[in-house]
This record gives structure tokens, sequence and C-alpha cells, in this order.
């Protein structure tokens, strides 16, 4: 006796390769949404990132008080403090006593940085400027990629 081989009927293959496909392109859809990411603007719908290149402060810091003075015309959401050195690290986004608009150009704030930045193992804060921004969803904050502005501790 002959066996007969059995095979996928040519329906049940088709329904099966237009899951497949299906299936590719949902995927593909969501890794090519997440490389591409929300635009976030800024003043008449400039990309934030280049408005990041434009932000103009200065900052000085002594016996544990930090002044900044917002020298541009860029206004500074908050400001994102990373203290260094000796071999340790520690970041803090500085809310403190920081204005509810932020610092717009020509201001200045004056106060204390957050008690966990203070420790003697610190010499070095680098401030980095976070700028409020518009997206589609309504506001948002980019925290600037620039190496910031550094300041040196000498306590």
């Amino acid at each position: 006796m002959m066996e007969r081989k059995r095979g996928v009927s040519p329906v049940v293959a088709t329904v099966l390769l237009i899951a497949i496909v299906v299936v590719l392109a949902i995927i593909v859809f969501i890794w090519i949404r997440g490389l591409v990411g929300e635009s976030i603007t800024k003043f008449d719908g400039e990309n934030v990132k280049l408005v990041c290149n434009k932000v103009d402060f200065q900052a000085s810091y002594s016996n544990g008080v930090l002044v900044i003075s917002n020298s541009g015309d860029i206004p500074i959401y908050k400001i994102k403090i990373e203290a260094s050195g000796k071999g340790n690290s520690d970041s803090s986004i500085l809310i403190d006593q920081w204005k509810k608009n932020g610092l717009n150009s020509g201001d200045t704030y004056s106060g204390h940085i957050p008690s966990k930045l203070q420790s003697e193992s610190y010499d070095t804060l680098n401030l980095i400027p976070i700028l409020l921004g518009k997206t589609s969803g309504g506001q948002a904050t980019y925290p600037c990629d620039s190496d910031g502005y550094k300041i040196s501790i000498n306590k």
C-alpha cells in the first residue's frame, strides 16, 4: 500500500502568510515609531535641540549658595545639577525655591543646592538647563544634552 502524503491546504497557507505579514508590519511600525519619537518645539516651531545651543547663563557657588543668572533670551525651566568628584557622582533637579515658570531672561536665582549634593566627596557641579517646549500632546521638558556649565566647588 502506498502512503499518501498530506500537506497544508492552499487556503490555510494563504491565511498563515497574511497573518505573518500583518504581524511583521505591526512590529516594524512600533519599532520605527520608537526611533522617531515625538518632536519637542519651542519658539515658533523651532526644534528644542537647536534652542539649547542659544541658552546663555552664568552661575557661581560659594558657601553652599548657588547663584544662577539667565543672561540669554531663552527661558530656563529648571536646572539639573550633576555633582562629581573623587570617584563619586550624583544628580538632582533644582526645584527648591525655583520659580514656577522658570528663569526668564534677566532673572537671577539664589539658593542652596540640594543637601545630598553638598557632600565633601564632590568637587565639581555641572549645571544642565532644562527647557519647556510644546508637543502635540501639550508641554514637555527637554534637558539640553550639552556639556553644561561647570563650577568648581572650593570647600
